[in-house]
């Protein structure tokens, strides 16, 4: 969000509903060919390509626990669509369309609304993905968000949450902890922030997993290593052994985990919306399965074993829990 002057210094009180909702459609209205009835009519219509699975997933943002009006407008805007677009890379499903709900309060700057429905619009479009409709309503207090994204996947290319077995090597994508760091007041570096304003979601990653067929079991890390890695074999009724000393950090996590005297370890496993991909494969594909990630300009760690014991522990038989971000803890 801008300081200072603003362009727009109007609030959506002086706008009609129509023109609020144009702040997040302007532009983004122009149908596919398979878009049958797109924004403007009381529900959107589509035909989808024959011999293909539908997914769909849901999520939002609210003002006070995932933001504060000091972030970035516009990152606001990308991050409602980006955690949703996690959820389908986990499922190895290609994004298709996108549709909006914003409750918005009456004396918002309409610079912040238009700024939020900009970034939103923004990585709908490096994503290829269709803003076909959704709703604006006004709020009593605070702005809450939530977006439903809808995908494809071929049936027998789902990524699932099960389908485990014990000795299977567990693998994460990219690094983890930066955004938890982000989130410190005392933490300024750029990488961190951007990492908690603006998660990359690992859809390309996601999509070439899908089709490599390596992968028995994935899902997306938002609520902290710990956490998410329970939810992968708790399923299946089996359990996780993690080699702490392999977790990945970046550069910058580590520079100002030593800086403020941070555990490191602790950061990567209990540090919530890294938006990465966890993954298990079976031993003899991590190799193959780093190799898609390379070929995706991706990074995969290997960073534990399946275990047959139900729980978490550490490599020296530590229980670690399944701490992390809870939304009602």
């Amino acid at each position: 969000m801008t300081t200072g002057v603003r362009a727009d210094a109007r609030i959506l009180g002086d706008l009609s509903e129509a023109e609020v909702i144009l702040l997040f459609t302007d532009g983004a209205s122009r149908p596919y060919p398979e878009v049958l009835v797109g924004n403007g009519d009381d529900a959107a219509v589509w035909q989808l390509r024959p011999k293909m699975a539908q997914v769909a997933t849901t999520d939002g943002q609210v003002e006070g626990v995932h933001f504060t009006l000091d972030a970035p407008a516009h990152a606001i805007g990308r991050k409602l669509l980006a955690v949703n677009l996690s959820d389908l890379a986990a499922m190895g499903a290609e994004p298709r369309y996108a549709l909006i709900a914003a409750c918005l309060p009456r004396d918002l700057l309409v610079e912040i609304a238009r700024d939020i429905g900009r970034g939103a619009r923004e990585i709908a479009f490096e994503h290829r993905v269709h803003l076909i409709g959704g709703n604006v309503t006004r709020s009593p207090k605070g702005v809450v968000l939530h977006a439903t994204l809808l995908g494809e996947v071929e049936p027998s290319k789902i990524m699932r949450r099960s389908g485990l077995y014990a000795g299977d090597r567990l693998l994460v994508s990219g690094t983890l902890g930066n955004a938890r760091l982000g989130l410190r007041a005392d933490v300024t570096h750029a990488v961190l922030k951007d990492a908690l304003f603006d998660p990359v979601p690992r859809v390309g990653l996601g999509r070439a997993l899908s089709a490599s067929g390596l992968v028995r079991a994935a899902c997306d890390v938002s609520d902290g290593l710990a956490r998410d890695a329970v939810r992968l074999v708790e399923q299946d009724r089996l359990g996780a052994v993690l080699d702490l000393a392999a977790l990945p950090l970046s550069a910058a996590a580590r520079e100002v985990t030593a800086a403020l005297g941070l555990d490191p370890q602790e950061i990567a496993l209990l540090g919530g919306e890294d938006y990465e991909l966890l993954v298990a494969v079976a031993p003899e594909d991590v190799e193959a399965a780093k190799d898609v990630a390379r070929a995706e300009g991706e990074t995969l760690t290997e960073i534990g074993v399946v275990s047959a014991d139900p729980g978490l522990f550490s490599s020296n038989k530590v229980p670690l829990g399944k701490s992390g971000f809870e939304h009602f803890g």
